[in-house]
């Protein structure tokens, strides 16, 4: 099968955050299974400095609204696969992805609109008939608008549209006028497809108009379908719960695996763990913790400091635990009120608290190696990959059963000796430092404790099962795309 997959980041190209790693492990994970991938993506300014590649179309027309918009297209590849950049400088030729540090790009319907239908117009001036064209998150949501509204001279007649959805809090609103750069017809502007209390809404008009949705978990693909969970979107899911499922994402083990991780300073194995205990030792002298505390629990934590991870009750909660005899490393960055907290926290228990405020590849491998336990008590959190990357170094996972991470941490049970995690269900700091309190009484038992590290450190999570699920998802959506040729702005829904 063909497959054109659009995404606004790839990981070894231009990385904001999840969809990056996604948008290279799933391609490289289908082409194994015979697919034939082809990716698209922006050529932002930040691969423009690192990375020359090469002109596969020195210019490219691309009819958007009622003026002709043109780029050049770059080609390089990611592991064999091939890789095609959008060159447009007013659109992408930017420091940052989505925005200036502060504020999201004002023009930022227009730049990812454009992504969207000059990745079309990719395939078809290279002659690459896809038989899916595979949308992510409000930034590519449009694909599958494009695909099904637009004039194409029949060249995507046979092509069915899959949008993944990765985090649905996020969803491309913006005034009603940006439609007409979209060339949008006017009776599109309805609550079933862009409207959206007054405003358009691009993440909910590709729910609209693909032919098969997805979340990244099973559990995530449940919140989705409540008025709970939905963030704000639950009759749109809801309309198209027979279309749209939760397939949980992959780890690529390859760059994550304590045997034979080149930033820590001795290898481990789940069946012999003597190594991780050095990697603790170095992470404590590292964050320049006392050497005679090394008995202490060490919490670790690698996230992006902003509300969506729990920051609201995790940091009471931390306050109360750090009275207790155990340390805690936070590594991230984010919205600066948090960061404030975060170091009023760690400069009250210097000795016990250590806050980075860095995106640092190297330290947070060092960190999931040399942690007795891992944070994640997320509001949210639609996958949870991080889970993924701290079981498999043996950091015991503490989080909020909700999204991935219900699918992905089961829940210990010391008497029968099952489970891989701590869970905790209310987002409240009394609950989650009772879960806290459960997890160092668990480590206090260090056998029982060792076989804990030891099923978190066996389970896996892989590539090739996802890839399978997905293609099970591609052949439902080209049957759904055969059924529904007719009145194709009317199909979708």
């Amino acid at each position: 099968m063909n497959v054109l997959y659009v995404t606004a980041e790839l990981t070894g190209f231009a990385k904001y955050g999840g969809v990056a790693d996604v948008s290279r492990d799933l391609p490289l994970a289908l082409r194994a299974l015979g697919h034939d991938v082809r990716i698209v993506i922006p050529y932002y300014g930040v691969i423009a400095r690192s990375n020359a590649m090469p002109i596969a179309l020195k210019s490219l027309q691309v009819a958007m609204g009622n003026s002709d918009v043109w780029c050049a297209v770059r080609e390089s590849h990611l592991e064999g696969l091939p890789v095609y950049a959008i060159e447009h400088d007013g659109f992408y030729r930017r420091d940052r992805l989505y925005d200036d540090g502060r504020h999201g790009f004002v023009d930022n319907t227009d730049r990812f609109a454009y992504l969207c239908k000059s990745s079309l117009e990719v395939a078809r001036q290279l002659s690459f008939r896809p038989g899916i064209v595979h949308g992510h998150d409000w930034p590519t949501a449009l694909t599958a608008f494009f695909l099904r509204v637009h004039e194409w001279d029949g060249y995507f007649d046979q092509t069915a549209s899959v949008l993944t959805i990765h985090n649905a809090f996020f969803q491309g609103k913006c005034w009603s006028d940006k439609l007409a750069f979209l060339g949008a017809p006017p009776d599109s502007f309805v609550p079933d497809i862009f409207e959206d209390h007054g405003e358009a809404n691009l993440l909910k008009a590709g729910v609209y108009f693909a032919d098969q949705i997805n979340a990244v978990s099973p559990g995530y693909a449940a919140e989705l379908l409540s008025p709970e969970g939905s963030h704000g979107l639950h009759f749109s899911f809801k309309r198209r719960a027979a279309d749209f499922r939760g397939i949980l994402n992959g780890c690529d083990y390859r760059l994550w695996n304590p045997q034979d991780d080149r930033f820590l300073p001795r290898s481990y194995t789940a069946a012999d763990l003597k190594g991780k205990a050095v990697c603790k030792a170095e992470l404590r002298r590292e964050l320049g913790l006392q050497p005679e505390h090394i008995g202490r629990p060490l919490l670790g934590m690698v996230s992006r400091v902003v509300d969506q991870k729990g920051f609201e009750y995790l940091l009471p909660a931390l306050h109360k635990a750090l009275l207790d005899d155990l340390e805690v490393v936070v590594l991230g960055t984010g919205e600066p009120t948090i960061e404030t907290e975060i170091w009023r926290l760690a400069n009250k228990f210097p000795e016990k608290m250590v806050f980075l405020p860095a995106h640092n590849e190297r330290m947070a491998h060092r960190i999931f190696a040399g942690s007795d336990f891992f944070l994640m008590p997320s509001q949210y959190e639609p996958c949870g990959l991080t889970a993924m990357y701290a079981m498999r170094y043996g950091a015991v996972p503490i989080v909020r059963a909700v999204g991935g991470l219900s699918d992905i941490v089961s829940d210990v049970d010391m008497d029968s000796g099952t489970g891989t995690g701590v869970q905790f269900r209310a987002p409240e700091a009394t609950e989650l430092a009772q879960a806290i309190r459960r997890a160092v009484q668990m480590w206090q038992d260090r056998t029982a404790f060792c076989g804990i590290v030891q099923r978190a450190m066996s389970e896996k999570f892989e590539w090739a099962e996802a890839a399978r699920k997905y293609v099970d998802m591609f052949k439902a959506a080209t049957l759904r795309r055969t059924q529904t040729k007719e009145n194709p702005l009317y199909q979708g829904g």
